[in-house]
Parts: C-alpha cells; structure tokens; sequence
C-alpha cells in the first residue's frame, strides 16, 4: 500500500469516526428532547385533568370543558409537532450514518481488492522416496503397503474441482426449478370431481 493511500485511508477513517461521535451526540440530544417532550405531555395531562375538575364544579360545565379541552388538543398537537420533527431528525441521521457505515466498508473493500495480492508459496519440500507414517501405524505383514501421503492439487486438479462443482450447482438448480415447475403445475390444475355414473353401484 502506497502513502496516497495509507493518508486517504486514514482521513477517511477519522471522518466516518468523527461524524459517527457526531451523530451520536445529536442522537443522544434526540433522546433528551423526547424525554422533556413526555415530561410535557404528563404535564399537560395533569394540567386537563385539575382543570376539568374544577370546570365540572362551575355551573356552566359544557362551555369550561370546551375550552379546556381544546386548550389540551392545542398543547398535545404542538408537543406531537416537535416530536414528529425529531423522529424526522433522527431517521435523517441514523440513514446517514448507514451511508457512512456502507462507504467506510465499500472503501475497504477496494483497497483491499486494490492492495498488491502477496501469495504466499507453500514451503518447498524436499521431496524424498521415504513415507512418513504416523506412530502405531506401521505395516503389520511384510506384504502390507504403506498409505500414501496426500499431495496438494495440482493447478489442473483444481480447474477440474471447480469445474465439477459449477456444474453440480447448476444441476441442482435445475433440478429445483423442475420441482417448481412440477408443483405449479399441480397446484394450477383443478382437481376433477367425480362424474355420476363413473364409480359402480
């Protein structure tokens, strides 16, 4: 990795940090608004309630209440304002710490698909004509072999596995789409009802 990239890297590593304390600040401001928000709600409510009681003492009870419950409606509407606001606040800054989130792992993603790829050759064995046997394992009879060692795959073996797989997969995708097929075709197809006559008496 160059030092161009290394530095664009790590600036964008500390912006994605800062604007994440950022808006985890706003969020947690969020929270203390709707938590003021309920507590003026409660207090509203409380308010509505000591004031209808006292309109239901007063000879005109029809017209107090009236007007006291749309003073509520008035402080419930105005508190339900704010909160729709902050419910807008927030999803705004949770959606743009989920952009934040999904570039700072697409970016990583290209430089490490950018990085020069290191491949690390297997050690070289010195290849000998001695097998090497786990303990307990030695051949009982004097005709008996000795198992053979596993070897790596060659680079054709490996085009020969992966071609075999690719169509093991596309075999069982067919095969699924046959099942599908088969079902929708059953399943679309009423059942006949018996016809008089047809069963003997």
């Amino acid at each position: 990795m160059n030092r161009l990239t290394f530095r664009v890297a790590c600036a964008s590593a500390l912006l994605a940090m800062m604007s994440a304390m950022v808006s985890a600040d706003e969020l947690d401001d969020i929270q203390r608004q709707r938590a003021q928000i309920d507590l003026a709600r409660s207090q509203a409510e409380a308010t509505w309630q000591q004031a209808d009681e006292a309109c239901k003492k007063r000879f005109a009870v029809t017209g107090c209440r009236e007007k006291v419950d749309k003073q509520r409606q008035a402080e419930l509407k105005a508190l339900r304002d704010q909160e729709i606001q902050l419910n807008d606040r927030e999803r705004r800054i949770r959606g743009a710490m989920a952009q934040d989130r999904l570039q700072q792992r697409e970016r990583e993603q290209a430089e490490r698909l950018q990085a020069p790829k290191v491949q690390s050759e297997p050690p070289v064995r010195e290849q000998s004509d001695a097998v090497v046997v786990p303990e307990g394992k030695l051949p009982k009879a004097q005709g008996e072999r000795l198992p053979k060692t596993p070897s790596a795959p060659t680079e054709a073996e490996q085009r020969e596995n992966a071609k075999k797989r690719q169509e093991r997969l596309q075999e069982s995708e067919q095969h699924r789409k046959d099942v599908q097929k088969r079902h929708e075709s059953q399943s679309s197809k009423p059942l006949a009802l018996p016809q008089p006559g047809e069963f003997p008496k």
